[in-house]
């Protein structure tokens, strides 16, 4: 069947970045014998560059990547940003609809004007409609207003919801980044609670990952001692609990220096982070700057443990960070209350402390560094449940999914899910 992946954001292959769950999602559905084109923005968002490919608008993968002419914008968050929407939606929707009718678009959910976009191209050829919940974009914004306004996010992010509930209405699945984000009533409508609801977690390639941390993970007796390395990979922004891991680090490089940190990433917040390592005389902490997604596993088969850290308020409930940490078999501490929360408890496999209490974040680090036998049993914990979060296990749902969507019509699947929706 015909395909149509929709979504500006995200890396395509052959950029020096992880691979990001659109060409993921392509991949496994173009493997499994179906025609799928995504539609992507000629400008990448994490470079901020317009894309070397830009030239060819037409790429061959397994799937075809389209490349859609858009504007460059600077800030996150802003009037060029919102253009750029705008436009890649008018765009991909006009040249969709000059394209051979698809079966089944999926819609990412994190651009209002691109989930109108799809719904429009859906309903217009008939096809079935698919949206998949990346971020939470209304509520995000709330967290980036002062404290003092953070009571009246409901009213002023109300149109926004509002528009979210009305394009969800029209889908026949959803599928989301996490469980959490398949809350009925407080996220998607409740009458959404009659189609298939996916959780569709990212997911990491955990072969490659364990081909180079080895098949041990953390509690291998091959793994580097003399020390205990926590590591910290990702962005380095505003939204992370930063200032609470370097007061954590200041109580340890005295109270166990033996205890190690790795910060690896990049963002507005690293200047800061590297002076305060400076003029605090940090010298457990070292700060890699950018390490390429290929070879964060040579880095995690030399560390201990995997830093989760969000500040409070957070909507983040599952990291890609996390499954990468699974897989690499290293116990978690992490600030994120929700789902991630629940899997640590539930399988033993680290600790959650409390967003910007440096205390907390202490002790548990304590805890792990005191405790050899603890922390191996965590690390053989999550290493045993990191296969669950590999990309062919994930994205073999979403073949599922729309395989399942076109078996029968509308009126006869919105009665009963698939089972796998539950799963």
């Amino acid at each position: 069947m015909k395909i149509a992946i929709i979504g500006p954001y995200g890396t395509i292959p052959g950029e020096s970045w992880r691979e990001t769950r659109f060409a993921m999602m392509a991949d496994h559905l173009a493997h499994a014998g179906h025609e799928v084109t995504w539609w992507t923005a000629d400008f990448a968002h994490h470079s901020k560059r317009f894309r070397t490919a830009a030239s060819k608008p037409i790429i061959d993968q397994p799937y075809t990547i389209r490349l859609v002419r858009t504007p460059a914008y600077r800030s996150h968050i802003g009037a060029g940003r919102l253009f750029f929407e705008f436009l890649f939606a008018v765009r991909t929707y006009l040249g969709a609809m000059r394209e051979a009718p698809p079966d089944v678009v999926i819609s990412g959910d994190a651009a209002m004007a691109t989930s109108f976009a799809s719904a429009a191209l859906a309903s217009r050829r008939g096809a079935k409609l698919v949206f998949d919940i990346i971020d939470l974009y209304p509520e995000i914004f709330s967290t980036l207003l002062p404290p003092s306004c953070r009571s009246i996010s409901q009213i002023l992010f109300w149109p926004l919801k509002y528009s979210r509930r009305r394009h969800l209405l029209k889908a026949d699945a959803i599928v989301a980044v996490s469980r959490d984000y398949l809350n009925v009533g407080s996220i998607i409508p409740a009458a959404c609670s009659q189609i298939p609801l996916v959780p569709l977690y990212w997911g990491v390639d955990v072969e490659s990952i364990r081909q180079v941390c080895g098949s041990g993970g953390a509690a291998s007796p091959s793994r580097p001692r003399g020390g205990i390395q926590a590591v910290y990979a990702g962005t380095l922004g505003e939204k992370y609990d930063m200032e609470t891991l370097m007061r954590a680090a200041a109580a340890l490089n005295t109270q166990r220096p033996q205890v190690k940190f790795v910060i690896a990433g990049d963002g507005p917040r690293r200047s800061q982070i590297e002076a305060c390592v400076r003029e605090d005389g940090l010298s457990n902490v070292t700060v890699l700057g950018p390490v390429a997604a290929q070879t964060l596993a040579t880095l995690y088969r030399e560390c201990d443990i995997g830093l989760c850290l969000y500040s409070s308020g957070s909507t983040v409930v599952m990291p890609i960070k996390a499954y990468d940490y699974f897989a690499a078999g290293l116990p978690i501490v992490s600030s994120i209350k929700g789902e991630l929360q629940e899997i640590i408890s539930r399988e033993q496999c680290g600790f959650t402390y409390e967003a910007g209490d440096a205390d907390s974040l202490t002790k548990s680090l304590i805890r792990l560094a005191d405790d050899v036998e603890l922390r191996s049993a965590m690390a053989s914990n999550a290493y045993r449940i990191g296969s669950v979060f590999d990309k062919r296990v994930q994205y073999d749902r979403i073949v599922k999914l729309v395989e399942h969507l076109t078996s029968r019509p509308r009126a006869d699947y919105r009665g009963s899910a698939p089972s796998m929706a539950k799963a």
